[in-house]
């Protein structure tokens, strides 16, 4: 077992175990790879020990060549300061904080609630039993590479506790125990 020690520019001193070498999980255009690539690179990205000028390389690496995700991180000189507008760019385009759920069309078939409008900027909305959810077609980029097919964006109109979004009865699936159970007490009133 091997110790390095590290000297922050903060003044601080640590010590640190050298371990083996992680493999970066890259990122390219995949929408359902972004939460898997930000959960293993945001450890990198609040590293204080580790300089924005750093952090930028790791990013360029980190991101597949040829990709979307490469050309924005590209679009910004390598230097410290433009490191957090990369990051910044790269959150706008492909992630955001908060949940994201990627449903199957088995699955989204049985959320819909039938009423559905059409707005006059050319946007779909459709009524779910999770509140409302915004479509439209992408137009067509100048690359061979876009592989999106449409642009959803959830306005929940409902409020709803994280774990009201995972019972089974959302989707229409009742529990056969709680049906006996109501049987029971409507022949005992």
């Amino acid at each position: 077992m091997r110790w390095f020690k590290h000297q922050s520019s903060s003044g601080s001193v640590r010590f640190t175990q050298l371990l083996a070498l992680l493999q970066f999980r890259q990122f390219g255009d995949d929408l359902k790879d972004w939460l898997p690539f930000w959960g293993q690179f945001k450890h990198i990205d609040k590293d204080d020990d580790i300089a924005p000028e750093n952090k930028f390389q790791y990013l360029v690496q980190a991101t597949v060549v040829d990709s979307i995700a490469r050309e924005v991180v590209e679009s910004f000189p390598p230097t410290g300061e433009n490191y957090a507008k990369a990051v910044d760019s790269l959150k706008a385009r492909f992630g955001s904080e908060s949940i994201q759920v990627l449903i199957g069309a088995d699955i989204m078939g049985r959320l819909l609630t039938g009423k559905r409008k059409l707005l006059s900027s050319g946007l779909v909305a459709v009524e779910t039993h999770l509140g409302w959810t915004l479509m439209r077609k992408v137009t067509q980029v100048n690359t061979e590479r876009v592989n999106l097919a449409m642009i959803a964006t959830s306005l929940f109109v409902k409020e709803a506790e994280i774990a009201d979004l995972w019972r089974l009865d959302v989707l229409g699936i009742k529990d056969p125990m709680e049906k006996s159970q109501n049987k029971n007490d409507r022949h005992k009133n």
